[in-house]
């Protein structure tokens, strides 16, 4: 039978020993850190797992495998990037992410009870218009909204991070953007949560504490 468009696909939610050959990392195995006492309920501790640091030499080079689960209620996988001509989210490098399966051993700390969502952006993808291209665009919103929900449901992720550094001040520099980048964000986002909720798919955004930055942004 078809499947219903509006479900996502049936993503694992537990497993045993991952097929590719590896388990995550345990507290007792990297540090003397413990699970927290206080209901996971009540609090949030996201974590970031960047793609790009396996590339690191020696004791640096941090994979999946060495994420401890224990630490975290959330990871946000940064990053995904934003195709400058479509406009729609892209892997930022398939190599680690595609080939070498780093997506899919992320998404498998699901089964430790952790919510794994994707974070799109970063410094180095916020520069340039593309971001403002985007948002400033109705029509693009739409493309890009449900282009994102079907990528993150095949990928099996459990939402979105957004890291454009920033509206309107583009690397921050607020000289950058056009002032209609502000609202023209709030939209966006507000958009994309009444397309998130009926899936249940969770939506975060990196902002910077920067009064100035806040204010134009």
């Amino acid at each position: 039978m078809p499947q219903d468009p509006l479900k996502p696909p049936q993503c694992p939610a537990s497993a045993p020993k991952p097929e590719w050959g590896w388990e995550p990392a345990t507290a007792t195995e990297t540090n003397t850190a413990r699970p927290l006492d206080i209901p996971p309920s009540d609090y949030k501790v996201v974590c970031y797992f960047t793609n790009w640091a396996w590339y690191r030499p020696g004791q640096g080079r941090y994979k999946p495998s060495d994420i401890d689960y224990n630490l975290c209620t959330h990871i946000a996988y940064g990053f995904a990037v934003l195709d400058p001509t479509n406009l729609v989210v892209r892997p930022h490098d398939g190599w680690a992410d595609l080939d070498n399966k780093f997506y899919r051993q992320v998404v498998q700390l699901k089964a430790r009870g952790l919510k794994v969502v994707l974070a799109i952006g970063g410094w180095n993808d916020s520069a340039g218009d593309k971001y403002s291209r985007l948002v400033n665009n109705p029509a693009a919103r739409r493309k890009f909204i449900q282009h994102v929900i079907e990528f993150l449901e095949k990928h099996c992720f459990d939402g979105l991070d957004l890291d454009w550094e920033y509206p309107k001040c583009w690397q921050v520099d607020c000289s950058k953007g056009p002032a209609s980048d502000k609202q023209a964000f709030a939209d966006f986002v507000r958009e994309i949560s009444i397309a998130f909720k009926p899936r249940g798919l969770l939506l975060s955004s990196a902002v910077s504490p920067s009064k100035t930055v806040i204010d134009e942004g």
